[in-house]
């Protein structure tokens, strides 16, 4: 029997909200993870992209990745992984995976796209963003090619499929080669698992809460890896599931209906009842007309600050019609889709999306290494 453990995302170096404490859950998942694994006595780890969050990772997540990593050599484990979105540099030069290629981690990309493991076929592709689709699907073509003849297929790859999410994908299910008997996916950090091809389509999902509108997901789903027998006909794969993630809870708070000591009454109730030992960050979302935002929010710290590791604000003025609070509560109108409607080319509009958001961040010499590599491709 072959045994695979699949995960992804698992975002080391994050600091979500800036808070070192994040940070420390985002490793803490990640060791957790690698301990079950060893505990399942697994042949091969596969990783589907964005290890860290970043290209340019802290000295301390490059640290947990090597401890990591001689922790499973020690136990004759195998590990496989891909570059995502996140860790993949943006101009030409090596991935930060590469540091570890001296220790035998098989780093999957343009310069070697697979390996052979005991007749096992592992084919992996970086991410490439959606504007330079035509690259991908030659080389998802080519790797099929090279794989057919292998009793055990498995493709690793890091991107969105539109049947997964709809509003922002770089791929079809339609696009990808159907003879493959895994398919070890990740960019979606939320848990899919669907019959596809001659076995099993997989995104493991991330290992952490990276945006707070996953925690409904998690409460459902949970957070994890796949493990993966490949010994049958189709894969049969089994969740593990972490237990060191950080909770969130989030709270309406509608201040023309129910007077803000009742409502905190209520929170502090709840929080005193949780049992977690990890302090949650609390999510209020705050409605009412003329808000005193400034002793709205230096009252309700005072009173919860004690019971959480933090608390994010989300304000709505009635009498203003504004809406403040995170980019991650940010409208859901798509402008992806509003390019795609203008230029009628899905190629065209998602060059256009990608060269949007970097303008948008300020990455100006970015944009204009993707806009001299699209024009290059000759799309």
């Amino acid at each position: 029997m072959t045994l695979i453990a699949h995960l992804s995302d698992t975002h080391l170096g994050y600091r979500q909200y800036n808070l070192t404490e994040r940070e420390r859950d985002f490793y803490e998942a990640f060791n957790e993870a690698i301990d079950k694994i060893i505990s399942e006595r697994v042949e091969i780890v596969i990783h589907s992209g964005d290890l860290f969050d970043s290209s340019r990772p802290s000295t301390e997540a490059l640290l947990t990745v090597l401890r990591a990593v001689k922790k499973l050599h020690e136990k004759g484990i195998k590990i496989y992984t891909i570059p995502g979105s996140h860790d993949q540099p943006k101009r030409k030069g090596l991935p930060p995976h590469a540091l570890f290629e001296q220790l035998g981690v098989r780093v999957l990309r343009a310069s070697n796209p697979y390996d052979v493991y005991d007749n096992i076929i592992i084919c992996g592709v970086q991410y490439v963003p959606g504007a330079f689709k035509p690259v991908i699907l030659k080389k998802l073509s080519e790797l099929a090619r090279v794989a057919e003849k292998y009793s055990k297929r498995i493709l690793v790859l890091h991107q969105a499929i539109y049947q997964f999410l709809p509003f922002d994908y770089e791929l079809t299910l339609e696009d990808l080669p159907k003879l493959f008997h895994y398919y070890a996916l990740g960019h979606i950090h939320k848990r899919i698992l669907q019959n596809f091809g001659e076995g099993v389509l997989a995104y493991s999902g991330s290992t952490e809460i990276w945006s707070r509108d996953e925690y409904k997901e998690y409460q459902r789903n949970g957070k994890g890896f796949y493990l993966v027998d490949l010994s049958r006909d189709i894969p049969h794969v089994h969740k593990v599931d972490l237990e060191s993630i950080r909770p969130h809870m989030e709270f309406e708070i509608d201040l023309d209906r129910i007077s803000l000591k009742t409502h905190l009454a209520e929170i502090l109730s709840k929080l005193a009842r949780f049992t977690s030992p990890k302090k949650p960050i609390v999510h209020l979302n705050v409605r009412g007309t003329n808000i005193n935002r400034q002793e709205l929010q230096r009252y309700v710290s005072r009173h919860l600050s004690p019971r959480a590791l933090a608390i994010r604000w989300n304000i709505e003025e009635k009498s203003l019609g504004v809406l403040e609070g995170d980019f991650e509560r940010s409208s859901n109108i798509s402008i992806k889709q509003l390019l795609k409607e203008a230029l009628e080319d899905d190629t065209k509009a998602s060059f256009a999306y990608e060269l949007f958001s970097l303008l948008a961040k300020g990455d100006v010499e970015e944009a204009k290494e993707l806009a001299k590599k699209f024009f290059e491709e000759g799309t």
